[in-house]
C-alpha cells in the first residue's frame, strides 16, 4: 500500500528520531518503523500490527520487485517484495505482521514481526547480499506506539554568534535583578564581560571535598514530644537514640533546618 506520508495516519503518535541524515547513496531507505504498535495504525484485518515505512529520497522512481526485508542478519532474503514501484519522494507502508501478503493491489505484510526489545532490520538489494538501508547491528529497545526512524532533514542554528558573554557572581542579594534576561537590561558594574568563546555549561573541574554531614548543626523541631524523646536525638550522632512524637498526635512531623552548607 502506497502512502503519501505515514504521519498522515499518525497525528497522535510520537516519533523518535535518530540524529543522522538519510544515507546519501541509498535509492530507498527504511525511513521509520514501529515495533510495538498497540493502538496507532490498524491493518485491513483490524489488527494493530507492527509496520515498516520505506521512502524514496531520489528524483527517480524505483521498482522494488526483488528487494528483501529482513530482521535476521544471517537471512538477508527473508521476505521478498513484489512488483511495486515507489515514485520519487513517495513512501510505502509494509506491515511487519507475519501474515506474508505480497499482493501489490492490497496492503503488504512481511512474513516476520518486529522485536520490541531491539533487533537487526534491513532492506536488501535484489542481489540478496547488499544492504540498501539497515539498522545494524540493531535498533535499540522500543516503546509502545512510538515510531523510530532516521532524520530526513538536518537543520542547524547558531544560538550564540558574535556575542561576548557577561558573568555575574552576586556577592549580595541586591546585586541580582529580576529583569536580567530581558533585551532592555543593562548590566551593572558587577557584571564581567568575558572574551572567551560563547558557551553554555558549567565547570566540573574543581576539587570536591569528602562528604560532610551538616545535619547535626541544624535546628530541629517536631510536632509533639513523647517523654524524653526530644527531636535533637535524631541528629546527635548516636545511632542508639531516637525521637518520638505523642501517640495522640494526628499530624506528626519532624524536621531539620540546615544552618550550614559545604562548598
Amino acid at each position: 500500500m502506497k502512502t503519501p506520508r505515514l504521519a498522515k495516519f499518525l497525528a497522535a503518535a510520537l516519533i523518535s528520531i535518530l540524529p543522522a541524515a538519510l544515507p546519501a547513496s541509498a535509492q530507498v531507505v527504511i525511513s521509520e518503523f514501529m515495533a510495538a504498535n498497540g493502538r496507532t495504525l490498524m491493518d485491513e484485518d483490524g489488527d494493530f500490527s507492527d509496520w515498516i515505512e520505506l521512502y524514496n529520497p531520489t528524483t527517480s522512481a524505483v521498482n522494488l520487485e526483488g528487494y528483501y526485508l529482513t530482521d535476521v542478519g544471517i537471512w538477508l532474503t527473508q521476505w521478498r517484495l513484489p512488483n511495486v514501484t515507489l515514485g520519487a519522494g513517495e513512501y510505502l507502508l509494509i506491515f511487519a505482521s507475519g501474515k506474508n501478503r505480497a499482493n501489490p493491489a492490497g496492503q503488504l505484510h512481511a512474513n516476520f514481526q518486529l522485536a520490541k526489545e531491539g533487533s537487526f532490520l534491513a532492506l536488501v538489494k535484489p542481489d540478496g547480499l547488499t544492504l540498501e538501508s539497515a539498522f545494524s547491528p540493531g535498533y535499540p529497545p522500543q516503546k509502545d506506539d512510538v515510531a523510530y526512524g532516521m532524520a530526513q532533514l538536518v537543520v542547524s542554528a547558531t544560538l550564540l554568534e558574535n556575542s561576548r558573554p557577561s558573568i555575574l557572581v552576586p556577592a549580595a542579594a541586591n546585586q541580582w535583578s529580576t529583569d536580567w534576561n530581558t533585551l532592555a537590561y543593562a548590566p551593572g558594574a558587577g557584571w564581567v564581560t568575558s572574551n572567551a568563546p560563547p558557551a553554555i555549561g558549567f565547570d566540573t573541574n574543581r576539587a570536591v571535598g569528602a562528604p560532610a554531614n551538616v545535619a547535626p548543626s541544624g535546628a530541629v523541631a517536631q510536632s509533639t514530644v513523647n517523654a524524653a524523646y526530644t527531636p535533637n536525638l535524631a541528629i546527635n550522632g548516636n545511632l542508639g537514640d531516637f525521637t518520638h512524637t505523642l501517640s495522640t498526635d494526628v499530624s506528626p512531623f519532624w524536621q531539620v533546618t540546615l544552618t550550614n552548607q559545604t562548598a
